[in-house]
């Protein structure tokens, strides 16, 4: 009976862990595509805090410069195309993570791609101060570049976070020898900059290269777990939203 009740009571504390991150999970409405192929960013429902309202206008300018942009991609020529992909990799607790991959070929040289992840801080409204949550040894350099509609990419880059990013993919296995003949060179940059934000399904920080066009090829996108950023000195309150504790 003894090892009964402590079975029950093993269970209810991951149930009560589960309720109360879900309970920390914001509710999320979409609303209609801006555009042929082109999906809008999520909207918080029923913002009830000032952080959740400044979340909900930001994700408005940003759906109001890629319309725009579509706009007069669609205008330049019959042949002319943009669309964008939303992705949601996490509602809370603690920050809301959305990926907006926008792809082009509106007349210029070659089309175009690129990923803008967006992290905001739900106590405060603001984007994720990636400096501060991932520290000194993966975030020595705060960067930004421009997605294809001028919207601006954060981005974070150091020695460290680079070789630890080859290291997880290599570990990763599967990838063909000609892939790493063509991709070593381009990965070696010490001064590489990423995209980062947070991924509830693979329960870590999802790292993702910025690139030009003629090497986008070899920016696969990778995930590092919570106790690798724990032992690199990233934030505990980062560390422990991405291990799923409160």
């Amino acid at each position: 009976m003894k090892v009964i009740r402590g079975i029950a009571a093993a269970m209810a504390v991951v149930l009560a862990g589960s309720a109360a991150r879900a309970a920390d999970a914001v509710r999320l409405s979409v609303g209609p595509d801006l555009a042929k192929d082109s999906a809008a960013l999520p909207r918080i429902a029923a913002p009830s805090t000032a952080a959740t309202a400044r979340i909900n206008a930001a994700l408005a300018r940003l759906d109001r410069s890629w319309a725009g942009y579509v706009r007069d991609c669609l205008a330049g020529g019959k042949d002319n195309e943009a669309s964008r992909r939303v992705e949601i990799a996490m509602r809370g607790p603690r920050y809301l993570a959305v990926l907006a991959r926008d792809s082009e070929d509106c007349g210029g040289a070659h089309p175009d791609y690129s990923l803008t992840a967006l992290t905001y801080d739900l106590q405060t409204g603001r984007p994720a101060d990636w400096g501060r949550l991932l520290g000194p040894r993966l975030a020595s350099s705060v960067g930004a570049d421009s997605a294809i509609d001028g919207a601006t990419i954060g981005l974070v880059s150091s020695p460290e976070l680079r070789r630890l990013y080859v290291a997880t993919l290599k570990a990763r296995g599967g990838e063909p020898r000609d892939w790493w003949k063509d991709c070593d060179d381009v990965l070696a940059d010490d001064s590489l900059q990423f995209s980062v934000w947070p991924d509830a399904k693979a329960g870590g920080l999802m790292l993702a290269p910025q690139l030009v066009h003629a090497v986008q090829a070899c920016g696969e996108e990778v995930a590092i777990s919570a106790p690798t950023l724990r032992s690199f000195g990233a934030s505990p309150d980062l560390v422990a939203v991405l291990s799923g504790a409160r």
